[in-house]
Formats: C-alpha cells, sequence, structure tokens
C-alpha cells in the first residue's frame, strides 16, 4: 500500500499522467478494489481513470478543462468592447467611478478582470505620501452655505482642451463656487484672470442664490489671495469683490493663509474631477456647445453624481434633507459666461430700459417715449450712446444698418411724441411647428419626457427687425439643446438668462425666433413662460420696428407652455417625443445621450 494518499501526491506531482498511468497498469494485474485500497482513493476515481486509457489510452490520463461548456453571465463581447472603450475615453478614472458616471450594471470587479483580461492601461496615479486631515464629519454638521470656497482655474494646462480652446475661442479660465457641506457646484468662464470677472462672478451668484431663497446673512466666502479677488497684495481697501460679497448683510470674505492649499479641497476636488470627467472626454463644437455641455455637467453634479466622501449622497439630497423648503432650480443655476455679464452692465449701466444711457433727472432737454420713460433728445448725446453702445438695437442691427440707427438715432427719439401704435404684434410659446398647439400631453409621474418648444412671433404693422425677451423654466423642466432662426444676423446672450437678437430682413409675418428640446422630469401640470428681458424694468416684451431709426415697441404675450395638461382641461395637446424612466440616480452618460 503506498503511504500517501493519492490526492495528495496529485497535488504536489507536476505530471499527474504519470501517477494515472501506474494505477492503470495496477488495475490489469490486480483488479479495480485492490488498486483503490493501494493509491487510497475511491473505486469510481480508478474506474474512470481506466476506461479513459481504454479509449484515449495514454492521452486519455489528461485532466479535463472544469470550465462549462456555456456561461449565461458571461459578459458578452459587445459589452467588453463597450468597457474597454469606456476605459480608453475616461482614462484616468477608476472601476467605482465609472460605473457610477456611466450607469454601468456590471462590478467593479468584473470590469478590473476583463480590463486585465484585455489588457487595458490603468494609468494609476501617482501617491502622495501626505496624510490628509479628514473633516468630513465638521463639514456635515455645518448648516446650507455656512460656507462657499471659491476659486479660478486655468484651462490652457489641459492637452485635451488646449486644441479646442485655440481653435474655437473657448473660454480659458473657469470660475468656481461651492457650497461645502451639500457640495453644490456653481460655473462661471471667461477669456481673463481678473479683478471685474470675480466681482461680476460674485453678484450674479448673490442674485441668483438670494432669489431662490437662499440665506446668505451668515455665509462666509472663501478664497485665496489671488489679485484677482483681493485687487493686490499692497491694496490698502477692501477690493470691488470683498464689497459685493459684504453688501449683502452678514455675508463675509475670508482668505486663506499662504500655501495654505487644503483649506481650498472642497473646490479643487471639482477641479480635478470637471478635468477627468469633462474637459479630457468631451469635444466641443463651439461656444454655445461649450456652455450646453457644461450646463449639463453641472446639472448632473448637482442632482445626479453620488459623491462618495458625502455617503453617496448627491449634492440636491443633502440639501432637501438640510433646507427641505428650498426649491429644486437653487441646484440648478445655469454655468455663465462673464463676459455676457459685463457687456449687460456695461450696456445698461443704470438698469433704464434699453435706450436711456444717463440719469434721466440730469438730461438737459428731454421727452417722453410712449410708456412715459424718460430719454435724451440731444443729438449728439444720443448718436455717442449709439457710437459706445448702449443703445441696445442699434448695436445689435450690425453693417449698414448699424450706421443707419446711428445717423437716425435722435430721429426716433424726436417722433417719441407721435408714436402711434399700429396693428397688434404677439410672441407665443408652442408645442408645434405650425404654432397652433401650446400643450403638452400628460405622462407617467416616475418618468421623464422629451418635448420640443417653438418660439413664435406676429409682427406688428412695422414689421420686427430685432427683438429680446427671456424666459422662466419651473424647477422640473430642464432645459437642451437651441436651434435659432437661420435669419438671425446677430445674437447675445441665450435663453433663459436673456437673449437679444437682430434679423438680416424685415420680418413682416409670422416667423419663429428658436426652437429648444426639454427634458421634464415629474409628473403634474406645470408652465414655462416668457418674460421680459432683465434688464427692462417694465412689462413687456420689446421689440425693433423696420421704420426709420428702429423705433422700440412691444409684443403681446399670446400664450405660454403648459405641460402634463389636455383633454381634462379641455386643451388640445401634443403626446410627448419620447418617454424614459426617471430613477433616482441617474447617470451622467444617461444624461449626456438625452441632451
Amino acid at each position: 500500500m503506498c503511504p500517501y494518499r493519492y490526492y495528495d501526491i496529485m497535488r504536489e506531482s507536476k505530471d499527474p499522467r504519470q501517477l494515472r498511468y501506474q494505477m492503470v497498469l495496477s488495475v490489469e494485474k490486480r483488479g479495480i478494489k485492490a488498486t483503490a485500497r493501494s493509491f487510497q482513493t475511491s473505486k469510481n476515481t480508478v474506474r474512470k481513470w481506466h476506461r479513459r486509457w481504454q479509449r484515449e489510452g495514454y492521452h486519455g490520463l489528461e485532466e479535463l478543462p472544469r470550465r462549462p461548456y456555456s456561461s449565461p453571465n458571461a459578459t458578452p463581447p459587445a459589452e467588453r468592447r463597450k468597457l474597454v472603450a469606456l476605459k480608453q475615453t475616461y482614462h484616468r478614472l477608476g472601476a467605482e467611478a465609472i460605473r457610477s458616471i456611466e450607469g454601468l450594471q456590471r462590478s467593479s470587479r468584473t470590469i478590473r478582470k476583463i480590463w486585465r483580461e484585455e489588457r487595458v492601461s490603468t494609468r494609476a496615479r501617482r501617491k502622495k505620501y501626505r496624510t490628509k486631515q479628514n473633516l468630513r464629519a465638521v463639514k456635515k454638521e455645518w448648516k446650507l452655505f455656512q460656507q462657499i470656497d471659491e476659486d479660478t482655474k486655468y484651462l490652457n494646462d489641459i492637452p485635451e482642451y488646449y486644441p479646442q480652446m485655440m481653435a474655437r475661442d473657448l473660454p480659458r479660465f473657469q470660475y468656481t463656487a461651492r457650497d461645502v457641506t451639500s457640495g453644490l457646484l456653481f460655473l462661471g468662464f471667461a477669456q481673463e484672470l481678473s479683478l471685474t470677472n470675480t466681482t461680476l462672478f460674485a453678484e450674479y451668484l448673490n442674485r441668483e442664490l438670494t432669489a431662490r431663497g437662499a440665506d446668505l446673512s451668515r455665509t462666509r466666502r472663501q478664497t485665496d489671495s489671488g489679485a484677482e479677488y483681493i485687487g493686490g497684495i499692497f491694496a490698502k481697501t477692501p477690493s470691488s469683490y470683498t464689497t459685493t460679497i459684504e453688501s449683502v448683510s452678514g455675508q463675509t470674505h475670508a482668505t486663506i493663509p499662504p500655501a495654505a492649499y487644503t483649506w481650498q479641497a472642497d473646490v479643487e476636488t471639482v477641479h480635478s474631477l470637471m478635468e477627468r470627467e469633462f474637459y479630457e472626454v468631451e469635444h466641443i463644437i463651439d461656444r454655445p456647445n461649450f456652455l450646453a455641455k457644461a450646463i449639463t455637467y453641472q446639472l448632473f453634479f448637482n442632482l445626479a453624481r453620488p459623491n462618495s466622501y458625502k455617503e453617496n449622497k448627491t449634492p440636491w439630497q443633502i440639501v432637501r434633507e438640510k433646507e427641505p423648503g428650498l426649491p429644486q432650480s437653487i441646484a440648478m443655476i445655469p454655468p455663465v459666461l462673464i463676459e455676457d455679464l459685463l457687456e449687460m452692465k456695461l450696456e445698461n449701466p443704470l438698469k433704464r430700459g434699453h435706450d436711456v444711457s444717463s440719469t434721466p433727472s440730469q438730461a438737459p432737454h428731454a421727452c417722453c417715449d410712449r410708456r412715459g420713460f424718460l430719454l435724451q433728445s440731444t443729438p449728439r448725446d444720443v448718436t455717442e450712446s449709439a457710437r459706445q453702445g448702449r443703445f441696445r438695437f442699434a448695436r445689435f442691427l450690425g453693417g449698414v444698418q448699424m450706421k443707419k440707427a446711428i445717423v437716425f438715432a435722435f430721429l426716433a427719439l424726436s417722433l417719441c411724441p407721435a408714436a402711434v401704435q399700429g396693428a397688434a404684434g404677439y410672441v407665443g410659446l408652442y408645442a408645434s411647428a405650425d404654432h397652433s398647439v401650446s400643450a403638452w400631453c400628460p405622462f407617467g409621474e416616475n418618468s421623464w419626457a422629451r418635448i420640443e418648444m417653438w418660439i413664435w412671433f406676429k409682427p406688428l404693422a412695422d414689421g420686427i427687425i430685432a427683438a429680446e425677451f427671456a424666459l422662466e423654466y419651473p424647477g422640473n423642466v430642464l432645459p437642451s439643446t437651441v436651434a435659432y432662426n437661420p435669419g438671425i444676423s446677430v445674437r447675445l446672450g441665450d435663453i433663459p438668462a436673456g437673449v437679444s437678437a437682430a434679423f438680416v430682413d424685415c420680418q413682416t409675418d409670422w416667423f419663429w425666433f428658436c426652437r429648444q428640446t426639454l427634458w421634464v422630469t415629474s409628473g403634474g401640470s406645470t408652465i414655462i413662460r416668457i418674460i421680459p428681458h432683465p434688464t427692462v424694468i417694465y412689462d413687456y416684451v420689446d421689440v425693433a420696428t423696420c421704420l426709420m431709426g428702429y423705433p422700440i415697441d412691444s409684443v403681446t404675450i399670446m400664450s405660454h407652455l403648459w405641460i402634463n395638461t389636455g383633454p381634462a382641461r379641455m386643451v388640445p395637446c401634443i403626446p410627448p417625443l419620447e418617454v424614459v424612466i426617471g430613477t433616482e440616480s441617474v447617470s451622467w452618460g444617461a444624461i449626456k445621450s438625452l441632451f
């Protein structure tokens, strides 16, 4: 009898066929039972190898593969190729991050296994041997907007983004603000780094946050000591950024100590994430396309992206826990091109309407337009105002029309006492391309619906050469891509923040201004409204007519756009173009496919 068990010898053997060969020879001489006792194994094992020997000879003593003939749970080849392609796209992200962003069903372990099998480079980030102080427990207890960290980011050092930036005149700097306790992200972009831009961005955030009910009375706005925030290291008075911050009662501005880079960890983390998830990934066509993609990413970040540092909750979930009464729109404040804010401020320094260039009470000679607002009537002043770009529609018309507007601007003012209103003009939001239906039919409560919105104008008797307005979206509507009428020659701004545009030719019949794709994220009747441009202080949608001098007139709002309404309210409606099932964990990959 062999002193060692058959299975022990098999584990240590380099060629198991030799032992099995000795076993089958023993069977030929002594039989199965005696061989089983000698090799200390079962009769079935001896019988199995003897039968294989009889059928196949020495090669039959090889161990057969234990892998099943079919694997129902195996990852299909198409999905494997997709996982490899995702790793090549998000080359600096790990399996868990890509799984979260793209909403993948496979586990992180399976994804990493496939990458190893396909020999995909991981490009692991170098480890920094520095212990970071973990303050997540402290920050979790802070109140909403107790501290907002702000910083700027150079975009010209990102290899994937730099060629697009130079070729398409894309923003060179990113202005970032982030609430520390919730992680809410707010973005601005500009072509230069300056104190003026940080001041305008701070003013924009003050206005948008307070308008949505945020309490900034105890907010600390923390920045570094860069010249774009403090004005200079030898400044003796507070900078314009600081005074803008402190213009909100109770809000303060604080700077971090020199070289204390960890104090801005929350906003620096966003810069790193956006570099890997946005700038290194997205292909950008032009500036409007850049802004649309930035809006999409910010919506994904604030509404759908779970933060592993904050118990895998989204910023909006944390906001709802801390301040249940705040609207969802507080997480949907759109990114802004800061040069547009500057341009609007220069054109309307006192917010007195389109063509008021100084304080009305200081005008030596004045007349009233048909709404009763004072206008300077000195031809020299008006012409100079148009030349400086403050006569809004004159600035939009461009080329030959621009020259006409400058020459005849004073004539428009001299005609204002005799202004006669002709046939009424209208503007409306519609669900159909023929401006016949202004409502979308209901859909499921837990679904997302894709719809389209058309903006149509019915000109006045004197026609329309330019128009400006804004839109007011409810919290459950996500604006997406916009297609403008190709007949528009000059356009400033964008909806919903406020758009102003001039046409190449005078419009004398119904014309569409733009078409926008929208996603509705919840059921319930709601409405999108057309409103006056934010720079206007009265309740009119303004247009410029085609008369000499392009005098300003207004049109009547004919219809808003109703959503989730229909036969129950006796309103004609159109079914949504597409309906998808909505969930709490919507991935950025899914959102990008929608937009």
